[in-house]
């Protein structure tokens, strides 16, 4: 739990969300929290590390009922707060640096390690097994639609041919 992480445009989204002390929010992708300042916060993030950093570096707004730190997907955002006003909500997507200085992660080149790549550990499936199993059509989607790589179809084609050997 030493990672620093700084959040990127922090004043401009809690100024953006007029954040007054007495309403709750929702911070999507609570990450190191840090947006998560000023009003009441619900706050969903699928990694445990996050939330076992939350809890540890929010635990007096936690204990004064503040922040609301839940592990889960910000898919359950309506069945977590649904009889709760809500004010704003603040979504930061991406990986934080904690999460790409973390040779266990497996979501960074720096490290010799395996690619993992899971916000979520309790899901199966690592990224390096995807590797081995889907097609080089599929890899190629893969890393174009979700990664934006233009070259999709040479690395699909190299992973397949590496496969072989």
């Amino acid at each position: 739990m030493g990672n620093t992480h700084i959040s990127v445009l922090l004043a401009e989204a809690v100024n953006a969300l007029q954040v007054k002390e007495n309403n709750w929010y929702i911070d999507a992708t609570f990450g190191r929290g840090g947006h998560t300042q000023g009003g009441k916060v619900i706050a969903f993030d699928v990694d445990q590390e996050a939330i076992a950093y939350g809890k540890e570096a929010f635990a007096d707004e936690i204990k004064k009922q503040t922040l609301i730190l839940i592990r889960a997907n910000f898919e359950k955002i309506k069945s977590e707060a649904e009889n709760m006003e809500i004010h704003g909500v603040l979504f930061d997507f991406g990986v934080s640096s904690p999460q790409l200085e973390s040779h266990e992660r497996g979501f960074s080149f720096q490290f010799d390690a395996d690619l993992d790549m899971r916000m979520d550990d309790r899901l199966g499936v690592k990224a390096k097994d995807l590797l081995v199993v889907l097609s080089e059509k599929q890899l190629a989607e893969i890393f174009f639609r979700y990664g934006g790589e233009e070259n999709s179809r040479k690395i699909a084609k190299a992973i397949v041919l590496a496969r072989q050997s």
